[in-house]
This record gives C-alpha cells, structure tokens and sequence, in this order.
C-alpha cells in the first residue's frame, strides 16, 4: 500500500532497551494515511489540529482492532510507537487491512 505507513503502537508503555524501543505491555496496529511523492517520499495527511490521519485500534491494550480514524501527533508517533513493513503488519494486524481494503 504505497498511501500507508503501519507502526506498532505501545499504548503509552513504550521502553528503551540497548537503544530499540520494545512494548513490555503488548501493542496495538497503528496506519498513518498520506500520498506518495516523487522518488519515493511520504506526506502524512494532517488533521486541522496538526495531527497526522490515522487508523487506530480503539481499545488501549493488546490486540489488532477494531479500528477507527483518528489523529496522532508527531510527538507521540516518535516516541511511543515503532515502524514496521507492510509485510510485517499484514502479520500482525489482518483486522487493520481489512479495514483498509
């Protein structure tokens, strides 16, 4: 999905260890919705509050969905959450695709 960027969502429970963030309590699926750019750059969708458009799990703890749209900012996607491929998230999170699809 070249409009999508998945991440693991640590709930507010994220940790550093050795230097890579790890989620001791579990995470959640996490889709920030945006456009392609030339020579393969990202634009996130922003809300008017300066969020990024989202899909989210709706429930804080463990688990893939349901899922609802939603806004997260910068700040919160940098420190509490965790990129992964399309592969992995597909993996992890099918209820996430299918509300995608």
């Amino acid at each position: 999905m070249k409009h999508v960027r998945f991440y693991q969502d640590g709930n507010d429970n994220c940790e550093m260890h050795g230097g890579k963030k790890t989620f001791p309590y579990g995470f959640n699926g996490l889709a920030i919705l945006g456009e392609s750019l030339p020579r393969g750059g990202f634009r996130a969708y922003k809300l008017l509050s300066g969020s990024y458009e989202a899909l989210a799990s709706i429930y804080a703890y463990p688990g893939d969905g349901p899922y609802c749209s939603t806004g997260v900012s910068h700040d919160y996607l940098r420190k509490q959450c965790r990129r992964i491929s399309e592969k992995k998230a597909r993996e992890l999170f099918p209820e996430l695709f299918r509300r995608l699809e």
